[in-house]
């Protein structure tokens, strides 16, 4: 590994084979990082790290002859900011946003700075990574309730399901909402099925609070719309 991993860079430290790390200041990052993929390596790891009096944020960068590039930003614990990468590479996003919800390091200008790990439920300004943080607050609505979307409308009735749903994925609330239309051919009454699930079905309206906002449910017994209604439903998304 030559002591320059990439051209124009200053000076990097070689630290391991085929293996460079670069310690910056938050201002030089996106020039760094720029540069790094101009030249053919890819973001492959962005990590928090709570050295005690500062915090550090590490960006691994790998090109595909297996060389690879650290750059360490130390940060000040109370002023735990640096400019996000995200307009100049997609998954930085999602690794800045994880950053935060850990660590409490904040990616300046981040176009969806919303938490990507931490539901709503998780108190606000806790960040569990950090060696101060200590025993977790009282969970709540600190941030208030998940923003579903909503659907109103004649038809329209909900469905809370949770915490265990069917199919590989993680334990989670969700909130179905679904639309039916009575066929022309259905008989007298039967149309108005779906309306009066909402009131019979066990928390319909109380939309369930989760990071996930839409899931899919069976019909509740006392809904049971014709064939054609059942052909026209569709979740919200």
């Amino acid at each position: 590994m030559t002591s320059t991993p990439y051209p124009g860079s200053p000076t990097a430290e070689p630290v391991g084979y085929h293996r460079a790390s670069l310690t910056l200041t938050p201002v030089a990052l996106e020039r760094h990082a720029g540069e790094l993929l101009d030249n053919g390596f890819r973001l492959a790891l962005v990590a928090g790290h709570d050295d005690g009096d500062l915090l550090r944020a590490v960006y691994l960068f790998t090109d595909p002859d297996d060389q690879r590039v650290e750059l360490h930003l130390p940060l000040r614990a109370d002023y735990p900011h640096l400019p996000s990468l995200a307009g100049i590479s997609f998954p930085t996003g999602r690794f800045e946003r994880e950053m935060h919800d850990l660590y409490g390091v904040i990616p300046d200008s981040h176009p969806l700075p919303r938490r990507l790990v931490r539901h709503f439920h998780w108190p606000k300004g806790w960040y569990p990574m950090r060696h101060d943080a200590g025993d977790p607050p009282e969970f709540g609505d600190t941030e208030g309730p998940f923003p579903f979307r909503s659907v109103e409308g004649d038809g329209v009735y909900e469905i809370p399901v949770g915490p265990v749903h069917a199919g590989l994925i993680e334990p989670g609330h969700f909130a179905s909402r679904w639309s039916a239309r009575p066929s022309s051919t259905s008989r007298p009454g039967s149309g108005s099925s779906t309306r009066e699930s909402r009131s019979s079905s066990r928390g319909a309206g109380r939309p369930m609070r989760s990071s996930c906002p839409t899931g899919s449910a069976a019909t509740p017994p006392s809904a049971t719309p014709s064939p054609s209604a059942r052909r026209s439903r569709t979740p919200s998304g």
